[in-house]
C-alpha cells in the first residue's frame, strides 16, 4: 500500500544541491552595459544554433543576477561564417568584432593558428579572450571553455550500463556534421 507520495533518489537529492551549473558569483566585478562579443566557427547548424541560445541564456542570467536593468544590461553579440570551414571569413570577422573594443571576446576558432594575430590585438586592446571549445592554451587567452569529452564519455558508459542492467548488447552510432 503507497501513500501516492515518491521520495528522490540519492543522485536526484544531490543533483539538487550540487547543480549541474553553479550560481553566478556575484562577488566578480561586472560593469554595466558592458558587451560580449561571441564569434563562432559558424552560425548554422542545429549545434551553433543551440550555443547561441545557451549564450543567451547565460547573459539573460548574469542580468538577472546582478540586478542590471535596461541600458545597465550585460548584451551579447553573436556573429560568424556560415561555414565552419571558412577561415577567412572568421578572421576578417574576428578583426571587425575587435575594432568595436568588446568588453570580452569569446572565440570558438575554425583554425587558431590563424587567428595569433587577431589574439594579440585583443590582448594590446585590453580585451580579455575566452576560447570556446577549441581545446587551445597560448598567452593571448584568458580562459577556456571546453567539453572533456574522454570524462563526457565515461559517464554515457556508466548511465548506460546502469539503464540496461549491467549487461546487453548496445549500439553506437556516431555522426559528425560535414
Amino acid at each position: 500500500v503507497s501513500d501516492g507520495q515518491t521520495t528522490e533518489s540519492t543522485e536526484e537529492a544531490q543533483e539538487e544541491k550540487d547543480p549541474l551549473i553553479p550560481e553566478i558569483d556575484t562577488s566578480v566585478e561586472i560593469q554595466a552595459g558592458s558587451r560580449v562579443a561571441v564569434v563562432s566557427k559558424s552560425t548554422s547548424g542545429e549545434f551553433w544554433g543551440l550555443v547561441k541560445k545557451g549564450m543567451e541564456q547565460a547573459i539573460a542570467d548574469v542580468n538577472e543576477a546582478y540586478g542590471f536593468k535596461k541600458e545597465d544590461q550585460v548584451t551579447m553579440t553573436f556573429e560568424g561564417a556560415s561555414d565552419e570551414k571558412d577561415v577567412e571569413s572568421q578572421v576578417n570577422t574576428i578583426d571587425a568584432v575587435i575594432a568595436e573594443n568588446p568588453d570580452v571576446l569569446c572565440v570558438s576558432a575554425s583554425d587558431m593558428d590563424s587567428l595569433q594575430a587577431q589574439l594579440e590585438a585583443a590582448k594590446e586592446n585590453g580585451i580579455p579572450v575566452v576560447v570556446l571549445d577549441s581545446g587551445v592554451v597560448t598567452g593571448t587567452v584568458n580562459s577556456v571553455c571546453a567539453t572533456d569529452n574522454k570524462a563526457a564519455g565515461a559517464d554515457a558508459a556508466k548511465k548506460l550500463s546502469e539503464a540496461i542492467g549491467g549487461s546487453g548488447e548496445i549500439a553506437v552510432m556516431a555522426h559528425i556534421e560535414s
